[in-house]
């Protein structure tokens, strides 16, 4: 049985999440949300930036702009 949904942690980077069950399993059925990234960010909290783009450092890490191309 998939847990109630629950606020996903994105860092201000995604309007959604996705459930993941093996990710679920995995964790021993405690977290199984993986954002749907926006502003060039990935990972499952889109804390990385994607590839072609780095982390500005004057900027804030949720702020929208904060992933430049490089």
């Amino acid at each position: 049985m998939k847990p109630a949904p629950q606020e996903c942690k994105c860092n201000g980077h995604a309007e959604s999440c996705r459930f993941d069950e093996t990710l679920w399993l995995r964790s021993g059925r405690r977290s199984g949300g993986v954002c749907v990234c926006l502003h060039n960010t990935t990972g499952r909290h889109c804390q990385y930036c994607q590839s072609g783009f780095f982390r500005d450092p004057e900027k804030l890490p949720s702020a929208p702009d904060s992933c430049r191309r490089k």
